[in-house]
């Protein structure tokens, strides 16, 4: 054993030195004591102390320390409750230490990245894109990064409603939000700009988001014309800004299976594919007022003619058909 870490050398190691002793200044134990409610009157309190230090001192209770490597630690009313505010002290100045190295190797650790979140205040852009993406992502700590940095996406809400968008801020804490576009596309604290607006305004947004050298994510459509849509494109790729659109129902294990079936020549030639999808009419949220979850029947089914087969697969939102002659 190198060291003990009581104030004085423990007597079945007698010559084992304290760490006080070598020089580190600490002491460390784990001492109890009895304590009576504020306001107790001090004949009371003398009462209750002399009637535990007679069984402090008892011989039976000196026996049962020196068997567990206990040493007597006797103190006053009065010196025991110097110690205790004493004692409170330094470790509150030890956990505020620690707690500031702990925010600043967390500040080093992290990246903040500011995105413009235009169009968020309807259903599918709070729901989605917001509270189960973005603020998902900030709650769990960020995006993990391969030299160990953590990504934070810090969201400014931008539309027209000053109302709608103070109070989705509010509800989720989100301390930045704006009517002001220009404004919200001129800062150069957020460099990616999202969008889920309307989709006839979508081209001439985008246009100035990337004018503005940000990033831009959208939700689809990128446009209504394959004009517009590819002028954007090439707008992008001039400008040297990273651009993509959510297309997440291509990755939904329906339209994953189809698309493997497809490749092996499963349907054979296919003459004609038709597509339908439905939305969740509401959430179900009971504190908001609302039913129980509902959604059209057909949910999100997609039904592909072939030259000679029939088959059926299905997702978590969708469901594929498929029948041949």
């Amino acid at each position: 054993m190198l060291a003990v870490f009581t104030e004085k050398r423990v007597p079945i190691w007698p010559d084992v030195p304290t760490l006080a002793e070598l020089g580190y200044g600490i002491v460390s134990t784990s001492p109890y004591g009895i304590g009576a409610p504020a306001g107790t009157p001090p004949e009371i309190v003398k009462i209750l102390h002399d009637a535990f230090r007679k069984g402090l001192e008892d011989p039976i209770h000196l026996k049962a320390l020196e068997k567990f490597n206990q040493p007597l630690w006797y103190k006053s009313s009065e010196e025991y409750a110097q110690w205790a505010r004493e004692q409170f002290e330094r470790e509150r100045r030890l956990i505020e230490r620690l707690d500031s190295r702990r925010r600043s190797e967390r500040a080093m650790s992290e990246k903040r990245i500011g995105i413009v979140m235009h169009g968020v205040t309807g259903r599918m852009g709070t729901n989605q894109h917001l509270v189960r993406s973005i603020l998902a992502i900030r709650a769990q700590g960020g995006v993990a990064l391969a030299d160990g940095t953590r990504l934070v996406p810090d969201p400014l809400l931008v539309g027209r409603d000053a109302g709608k968008l103070q109070a989705l801020a509010r509800e989720h804490g989100i301390e930045r939000w704006t009517t002001d576009l220009d404004r919200a596309l001129e800062s150069r604290d957020d460099a990616v700009f999202f969008d889920a607006a309307s989709t006839q305004l979508r081209p001439k947004v985008l246009a100035r988001a990337i004018a503005a050298r940000k990033h831009v994510y959208c939700e689809k459509p990128v446009a209504t014309t394959l004009a517009d849509a590819l002028a954007l494109v090439r707008a992008a790729r001039k400008a040297r800004t990273k651009h993509g659109v959510v297309q997440d129902k291509l990755w939904l294990p329906g339209l994953v299976k189809l698309a493997k079936l497809r490749a092996e020549g499963f349907f054979g030639r296919i003459l004609s594919v038709r597509g339908e999808f439905g939305y969740w009419v509401f959430e179900g949220d009971s504190a908001r007022g609302q039913p129980s979850a509902q959604r059209p029947g057909t949910a999100a089914r997609r039904r592909a003619v072939a030259s000679s087969s029939t088959c059926s697969a299905t997702g978590a939102t969708s469901s594929t058909t498929c029948s041949g002659k």
